[in-house]
């Protein structure tokens, strides 16, 4: 499932040097930062990230959860329009090891 413009996604060399934070949180990072430069925030879904980066829905959670407590990412809560929660997320511009 690719609908990115891109062929690659980058990762920050401090955070892939980073052993404090996981490989699934560096993929998603950079999924987020990739869909961040061609539109607005990422506004997938848990499923359709846990399909990217090929791994079970729980693990991209637990990640957004993680990344959004280190700091790396912000996590925007909306409505949809049948009124359900609806999240959307944005990457913190500088990534710095220790933060």
């Amino acid at each position: 499932m690719q609908n990115t413009n891109s062929e690659f996604l980058s990762v920050p060399w401090a955070m892939l040097s980073d052993t404090e934070i996981s490989s699934t949180c560096k993929l998603l990072y950079s999924v987020i930062a990739q869909e961040q430069l061609e539109d607005a925030p990422c506004g997938r879904t848990v499923k359709e990230l846990s399909d990217i980066i090929g791994v079970v829905p729980l693990a991209v959670t637990t990640a957004l959860r993680k990344m959004q407590e280190k700091g790396l990412i912000i996590v925007h809560e909306g409505k949809s329009t049948r009124n359900r929660p609806q999240y959307s997320y944005t990457v913190v511009k500088e990534y710095k090891i220790g933060k």
